[in-house]
């Protein structure tokens, strides 16, 4: 007999939907093509990306913690990380959610026993720190999103009941991006995000050649023929180091060609993504670069611009209909 991990048992709870989400994980099974989270109380249908693995279990009771602290909270997912400094909380995402999400404004809402607890940095969360209904929360959550499309990860008690958590993700608006999450122990916390690396950049631009260093041209047509093996080098190396590489940006490319038609120097002049590895990955492809020869000879500098946008997951409904 073939137990599907998505049929969840009877009265299923959070933590079911959190051990359902493992299990997929685990069994090479997270992919889901229904483009929503939950169907009929019973069933869940997400498209599982976890942020950590193994995923933890929810945990037993959220409430006093929410009610020590209304600071906002630290969220990992696939893309990389949210990373709040002072957050005695910390969540997991399990669910897929687009690159935008890294780079909309994020809240956290958590399902609880008293009822609803939203946290994120906003004066209009600060000013409601407690447990909230479901009316009074899809009415703030409509107030924040009335000028955004932010993105909004639930997250609950392992003993929640999956009805409960439902008529909860009933009331949040459209405009949300929603992801599920499941709450760090107590006492964990995320490591701090990686601080942004200069590595090969140069915001300045290449350094002056120098005084004796002939200054050369390439003919349009073949430096383009020559470059235009570097997007699909990009994708590559963007899909192999994954995370922030995987949000979509421009970089822009500085190089200098030497005489002998191979890159001299290389370096970023701009990076809106951000990852020291893409980086490091697109310079090794450049380098293996070979131009045409410069005529007249010299060394010739040029910029090339690269516009990563990948083709990434689509946002998915809290409910299935």
């Amino acid at each position: 007999l073939v137990v599907d991990p998505r049929e969840l048992p009877a009265h299923p709870t959070f933590a079911d939907v959190v051990d359902a989400a493992r299990k997929l994980d685990e069994t090479g099974h997270a992919p889901s093509t229904r483009g929503c989270l939950l169907h009929d109380d019973q069933r869940f249908e997400g498209d599982v990306l976890a942020g950590v693995r193994p995923l933890p279990g929810a945990p037993d009771a959220l409430a006093a913690r929410l009610e020590a602290s209304a600071e906002p909270v630290s969220v990992l997912s696939a893309w990389g990380q949210i990373d709040v400094p002072s957050s005695e909380i910390g969540v997991v995402a399990f669910t897929t959610t687009t690159p935008r999400s890294m780079t909309a404004r994020s809240f956290v809402a958590f399902v609880t026993k008293k009822g609803s607890y939203l946290r994120g940095d906003d004066p209009l969360v600060h000013a409601q720190p407690g447990a909230l209904d479901d009316q009074a929360l899809g009415a703030l959550l409509a107030r924040l999103a009335r000028d955004a499309h932010p993105t909004l990860y639930v997250s609950a008690e392992a003993a929640v009941p999956l009805a409960r958590l439902a008529s909860m993700l009933a009331v949040i608006p459209n405009s949300y991006e929603v992801g599920l999450a499941v709450a760090l122990p107590r006492g964990t916390r995320l490591p701090p995000a990686p601080k942004p690396s200069e590595e090969l950049l140069c915001n300045d631009g290449l350094p002056a050649p120098a005084d004796d260093e002939a200054e050369g041209d390439l003919d349009p047509a073949a430096l383009r023929a020559a470059l235009s093996p570097l997007h699909d080098a990009a994708l590559a190396c963007a899909l192999s180091t994954g995370g922030r590489a995987l949000l979509p940006g421009q970089m822009v490319l500085a190089m200098r060609i030497a005489a002998d038609g191979h890159p001299k120097i290389l370096c970023f002049v701009h990076d809106a993504i951000g990852d020291a590895h893409l980086r490091r990955c697109l310079l090794e492809n450049a380098r293996s670069f070979t131009f045409p020869v410069p005529s007249p000879a010299g060394s010739v500098d040029l910029q090339v611009p690269l516009d990563l946008s990948l083709t990434g997951p689509e946002a998915q409904a809290p409910l299935c209909h």
